[in-house]
C-alpha cells in the first residue's frame, strides 16, 4: 500500500511537470520513487522471512502453513509488481498507458498460463514465481519507457535510483 500511495502521489505531479517539460524535475521524481520501491523491499523481505510463516500460522489458527520460501516469493512478487508500477509512471504521465497495457497483460496472462500447467499440491510455490518473473519482465520494459519519456538513458537513471546515496540525500533535503 505504500508503493500504491507513492504511485497515486506522484502521478498528477509528474503529469503536470512533463505538460510543462520540466523533466529535470521529472526525472528527480522518478528515480526517487524507483529508489523508494527498491530500498523498501530489504527490509520488505527481509521481514517477511523471518515472520511471514508464524503470522500466518497465528492468522489461520495454523490452517494454512507455509514456507519461508513461498512467503519471500509472493514478498518478491509483490516489490517485483510495484517496481513495474513506478516504473511505468512517466509513461502514464505522458498519457501513454496503451503501450503499458499491450506489455502488462500478455506478461500477467503468460503467468497464469505457466502457473496452471505447473502448479500441483506440492508445488503451489510456482504461482509467485511465475509472477515474480513475468513482473520483473514488465519492470524492465515499463523502466525502459519510462526513461525514454524522461529523455534520460537507462543507465544514468539505474545508477541514481539504485544507489543508497540518492536516497539518503533526497531523503535528507526533503526533511531541510
Amino acid at each position: 500500500n505504500l508503493i500504491n500511495t507513492l504511485f497515486v502521489a506522484l502521478h498528477p505531479e509528474l503529469t503536470r511537470l512533463f505538460a510543462n517539460r520540466d523533466l529535470q524535475r521529472m526525472r528527480g521524481l522518478y528515480t526517487t520513487s524507483i529508489a523508494i520501491v527498491v530500498w523498501s523491499a530489504i527490509p520488505t523481505l527481509l521481514v517477511l522471512g523471518f515472520f511471514g510463516p508464524a503470522v500466518i500460522a497465528f492468522w489461520t489458527k495454523s490452517a494454512a502453513i507455509v514456507s519461508v520460501a513461498m512467503v519471500v516469493w509472493c514478498g518478491m512478487e509483490a516489490v517485483l509488481a510495484s517496481l513495474g508500477q513506478n516504473a511505468a509512471l512517466p509513461s502514464y504521465a505522458a498519457n501513454r498507458p496503451i503501450a503499458i497495457f499491450l506489455f502488462f497483460l500478455p506478461c500477467n496472462a503468460l503467468a497464469l498460463i505457466v502457473a496452471a500447467f505447473l502448479v500441483g499440491p506440492n508445488a503451489l510455490i510456482v504461482i509467485p514465481v511465475c509472477f515474480a518473473i513475468t513482473n520483473l519482465v514488465f519492470a524492465f520494459y515499463a523502466f525502459y519507457l519510462g526513461t525514454r519519456v524522461v529523455e534520460s538513458s537507462i543507465a544514468d537513471v539505474a545508477i541514481e535510483a539504485f544507489s543508497p546515496n540518492t536516497l539518503w540525500l533526497k531523503l535528507r533535503s526533503a526533511v531541510r
